[in-house]
């Protein structure tokens, strides 16, 4: 199931649970992504 996958991508990222993630682990390369939701953009700007 889909959260089976999330807590496997947790436990890769070396974290025990999925609230483990804090805000900073997240980034995006869609920049309009990144400025609806506040997530740190990660891709180039042009």
């Amino acid at each position: 199931s889909s959260v089976e996958l999330m807590q496997v991508l947790a436990r890769a990222c070396g974290r025990s649970s999925l609230s483990d993630f804090h805000h900073s682990d997240i980034t995006t390369w869609k920049r309009e992504m990144a400025d609806l939701s506040g997530i740190r953009f990660a891709g180039l700007a042009h």
